[in-house]
């Protein structure tokens, strides 16, 4: 007898221009952030978010984020 999976998993929002992010992992932990702009989006696991944190400009790399308020 075979099973098979009936339900999909839901996937993480990727993070687009004008999103706010929460930096979930390494230096910035917890930090929130507004991205400005997207590097290497056609890439799933590479992808880098800049965004203005604190009056900074930063690079946070995507998997390290979670998206808090999607602006779409």
């Amino acid at each position: 007898m075979q099973i098979k999976r009936t339900f999909e998993m839901e996937q993480p929002a990727h993070p687009k221009i004008g999103d706010i992010v929460m930096k979930t992992r390494g230096m910035d932990k917890n930090k929130i952030g507004l991205v400005v702009m997207v590097f290497n989006s056609r890439r799933r696991h590479h992808a880098v978010l800049s965004v203005v944190s604190e009056g900074e400009q930063k690079n946070w790399a995507s998997h390290l984020t979670e998206v808090i308020n999607e602006n779409r």
